[in-house]
């Protein structure tokens, strides 16, 4: 099942060149209502995992670092497995630069 997901990342470091991924697939049990209830979105809060260690020569998250931020954020259900185990993120570094004219 699809769940919305927020990246936190640092914005004064790190520009978006893609806008990153904002769900994440996750195979959860739980009763009959209680997905029902994620399915139509009601009182559903988007996952927020911290983007930590980025760098451009490991453009992914793997989120099996980030599963027990995942389950602690998913209370009211049990996550059986994360579906996609990488989400690919597109950041480059701020660059401060200043010209002179002369």
């Amino acid at each position: 099942m699809p769940y919305p997901l927020e990246l936190l990342y640092d914005n004064d470091r790190f520009i978006a060149l893609e806008p990153p991924p904002n769900k994440v697939y996750l195979k959860l049990k739980g009763t009959g209502w209680q997905i029902l209830w994620k399915i139509f979105r009601i009182q559903t809060a988007p996952i927020r995992i911290l983007v930590r260690g980025y760098s451009q020569s490991r453009p992914y998250l793997t989120l099996a670092h980030y599963r027990r931020e995942i389950e602690n954020q998913v209370t009211d259900l049990k996550v059986e497995y994360v579906l996609n185990e990488t989400l690919s993120l597109k950041l480059d570094r701020k660059v401060k630069r200043r010209f002179s004219s002369k």
